[in-house]
This record gives C-alpha cells, structure tokens and sequence, in this order.
C-alpha cells in the first residue's frame, strides 16, 4: 500500500512537481478524454490558481489541501478561512488526508453540490470535472472546464483513497467523455456519483501503455466524513445528502403516439431513477389507461413495460408482453418493479418508444428520469 502511495507522488512530481511550490499554486492534478463545456448541473465547480474546487453550501468550498493555503477569491469576495485536513488533525500533509476547506464570509456560490454520506462502494460509475489537462501524453492544457466519466477500480490507503483507470491518449472522436480521468491542474476536483460529492481529485500517476490512475480523497470513508462533520459543528457551513441546487436528474416525456423518442442528456447518468404516467396500446379489450408499470396481476398481465438493451444505457423500449406459440407467458425478466433500474455503462442519451406492432390507438406519456 505505502509503494503505491510513494509512485504515484513520483508520477507527480515528473509531471509537475515544482509547480506546487510556486506563487501562483499550480494543482498537480486535468480530466484527460473529457468534454469540452460546463453543464448547468456543474456550476458549482470553479477554478483559480490551477485549481478546482466545488461549493457544497452557499459559502463553503471543498479543494484539495495542497491547493489554494491561501485561500480563494470569488466575485471579489476573498475566503475568511481555508483550513486543511492535516492542519486540522495535527498530521503531515499526504494524499489519504488531502482535503481543504474553504470558507467565505458570504453567499457567493453560483450553485452548490452536497457531499454524499453513502458510503463509497467498488466497481462504481462516476463522473470527473475539472480545469486541467486534457491529454497527458501530449501535455496539453487549456485552462477550459470538462467533464468525463469512469468506474471506480478499488480503494487505497485504508479506503481513504478511491482510484480508477483512464486513457493518456489525446482524444478520439467518439470517445469524448469516456474512460477518462484527471490530470495536472485538476487537483480538488469533484468526484461526482449521480450528481453528489464522494471525492476530492488528489493525485495521477502512470502505469504504461497510455494508461493512467486517477485518485481521489474518498469523502464518504468514516476518518474523512468525521473531519468534515466537526467542521460543520464549528461552523463551516458543508451540506450532506440534500439535493444539489441546480437537479442532477433529468426527466423526459415518452409519447406513445410516436415511434421513436429520443432524448440527448445534458449529464451522464448511470441508472433510471424513477417512471411515472399512464399508457396504453389499446391491444386490451377496454384500452383503458395503466400506470407506468402496466398490469402486474390478473388477466391482462402480460401488458408491461418490456426493457430492452437498458444495461448499455443506449435503447429503452416499452411493449405488450405476448404469449409464446405454445401459448405461454414468455420471461418477464426487465419489467420495471418500481426500483432504479442501473446501468452497466454511463448513459449519454435514450431512445424510448411506447408501442407494441402498432401505434393505432396508442395513447398516454410516461415520464422517465435518469440519475
């Protein structure tokens, strides 16, 4: 555990080690294959002196500790204080403890994402934000905000650390915004899992054949959370488990009177969280209408939502569930109970239909959303 710590500072400091001692406080971690542009449901992530950091209330930031021990300015508002983790405990600064946080003497924050107490599990999907370099082996840097998504690969350090695995590679068309992950200027950026804080971009270290590791300070592990809760007792105001305040999940209309609907997300989303309304394809003797979760019982209860190809995030279909030639009910495995339907893949868009063989006489819109 301590080997991997100490190579992945050494990355570090091959690729911009001096740069943490310097006047202007230069992160050392850029979200490398990400998208290019900030989504409304990220304005709360900002950027200065080479850093990145996120409001979780209307006056608190969360950066990383070997960032901004200064403070940071916002709107001409400079912060009252900028505590950090190792400061706090009486502890040498190192990548397991690598938090700071940032407190201004008014609202300022543009919006603010709340940190999730739920505890971080492996194998997750999870979205990267930052200012930093977007290609590491060509060491390129703009300075301009994107966003990308991958999977957790394991813990670090107790669990104080989370790491996942991106591509050093420049990026492809048609790869934006996957197998990403961070890189230099970066440093303090959020972790994000659907739409909440779990982490704080700490480190990036190489690991050959164009492949990278991006770690973070995990916020949900018990050691970090108490840091943050006593901060909050002593007055910083960080908010857990509310909803942030610009929404995270996007909702669309499903029309059954169309063919196809397709829908393009402003963020990913790895799951669906939620289906309301009422349809029908009038296939049933009185074509009334049903809720989103068709007929569950009786004679008419091969009429549910049929979920096709959900895994990959790319295709949502809603149909009859018909009988086989042997007249019989044929596996009704993907119907929709009710629960959040996960993803194996970060979803990017959806194409949803509401129909069986005919659109005659269909009718009624669900409203699906996506987390």
């Amino acid at each position: 555990m301590n080997k991997m710590i100490s190579t992945v500072f050494v990355s570090l400091g091959l690729l911009s080690g001096m740069s943490c001692q310097n006047s202007n406080n230069s992160s050392e971690v850029k979200v490398t294959n990400g998208v290019l542009g900030q989504p409304k449901a990220l304005t709360a992530v900002i950027s200065q002196d080479g850093c990145t950091g996120t409001f979780v209330s209307p006056t608190v930031i969360l950066t990383a500790a070997h960032c901004a021990d200064k403070g940071f300015t916002y709107k001409g508002v400079r912060t009252k204080s900028f505590q950090s983790m190792p400061e706090a405990i009486g502890k040498p600064w190192n990548f397991d403890i690598d938090v700071r946080i940032l407190v201004f003497p008014s609202d300022v924050a543009p919006a603010y994402i709340p940190v999730s107490t739920a505890r971080v599990k492996g194998d997750e999907l999870i979205v990267f934000a930052g200012y930093g370099t977007y290609d590491l082996k060509n060491n390129k840097n703009d300075g301009k905000f994107r966003w990308g998504t991958g999977r957790l690969g394991g813990f670090e350090a107790d669990e104080h650390l989370v790491a996942s695995h991106g591509s050093d590679l420049e990026r492809i068309a048609g790869t934006e915004g996957t197998n990403s992950g961070v890189g230099p200027g970066d440093s303090g950026g959020p972790l994000l899992r659907d739409g909440m804080l779990i982490g704080i971009a700490s480190a990036v270290a190489g690991e050959g054949n164009d492949r990278h590791k991006s770690v973070h300070v995990n916020l949900t592990q018990p050691d970090i959370l108490a840091f943050l809760k006593e901060a909050k007792k002593n007055g910083a105001d960080i908010r857990f488990d509310e909803k942030p305040t610009i929404p995270y999940e996007e909702c669309f209309d499903v029309d059954s009177t169309k063919e196809m609907n397709s829908f393009l997300f402003t963020v990913p989303h790895r799951q669906i969280s939620s289906v309301s309304g009422s349809w029908s394809t009038c296939s049933c003797e009185d074509c009334a209408l049903t809720d989103a979760k068709g007929y569950t019982t009786g004679t008419l209860s091969e009429f549910r939502p049929d979920y096709e190809n959900v895994p990959a995030g790319a295709l949502l279909v809603w149909s009859k569930r018909a009988t086989d030639a042997n007249n019989k009910k044929v596996d009704k495995e993907g119907f929709w109970n009710g629960s959040a339907m996960m993803f194996k893949e970060m979803a990017f868009g959806a194409d949803m239909k509401i129909h069986d063989n005919s659109l005659t006489g269909n009718k009624g819109t669900v409203k699906v959303c996506f987390q």
